[in-house]
């Protein structure tokens, strides 16, 4: 009777290492996702600039 408990087990444990994995893998995206939209507010400060200023003169109208 060791097998299915010690199978079980093993099941038990993936399913965990899988859910682990799959938050880990969230995080990191998230994390990406946060890292590029500072990157490209640092390297293109100009363009969020004329964007406002574009939506301004629509508001404007």
């Amino acid at each position: 009777m060791e097998k299915p408990d010690r199978q079980g087990k093993l099941v038990f444990d993936y399913a965990n290492n899988v859910k682990g994995v799959n938050d880990r893998k969230q995080i990191a995206s998230s994390k990406l996702i946060n890292a590029a939209k500072i990157k490209i507010k640092k390297l293109f400060p100009l363009i969020g600039q004329q964007l406002e200023r574009f939506f301004y003169k629509i508001n404007g109208w």
